[in-house]
């Protein structure tokens, strides 16, 4: 005989389980638009160094300036993998567990949104310089 209650649709419970799959849809989202800005960041990053055909000097410098943004830019998306993998294969208690500590109010997302607009707002001023 199987134990444990039979949860009805539409319940608190099953309602908070809908909130938690949208909550991870949107950090599984918030991660691959991450991912793919930093795919482009990297690529773009490749063909400027290519065309200027830097000195080693200038290319000290340059990574001086931005390899702790861009090492700060990788953590952060590759912080998010284990989220977006449990995410993905319905891992719902691991999940959760991530989910509370990364993002208890469901703020993560934008903070994301914020974090990334202004790394690369300092990545170009430090190209400038």
């Amino acid at each position: 005989m199987a134990t444990g209650k039979i949860v009805a649709i539409g319940t608190s419970k099953d309602r908070s389980h809908c909130e938690h799959d949208r909550r991870l849809g949107e950090l599984a989202r918030a991660y691959f638009s991450l991912k793919s800005s930093l795919e482009d960041l990297a690529e773009r990053d490749g063909q400027i160094q290519q065309e200027h055909r830097w000195t080693i000097q200038q290319e000290n410098d340059y990574q001086a300036k931005v390899d702790p943004i861009a090492t700060r830019m990788y953590d952060i998306a590759w912080g998010m993998v284990d989220i977006r993998a449990n995410c993905l294969t319905g891992a719902h208690a691991k999940s959760q567990v991530l989910l509370d500590w990364c993002d208890p109010k469901g703020e993560l997302k934008d903070a994301l949104a914020t974090s990334l607009c202004s790394d690369i707002q300092t990545m170009m001023d430090a190209r400038q310089r």
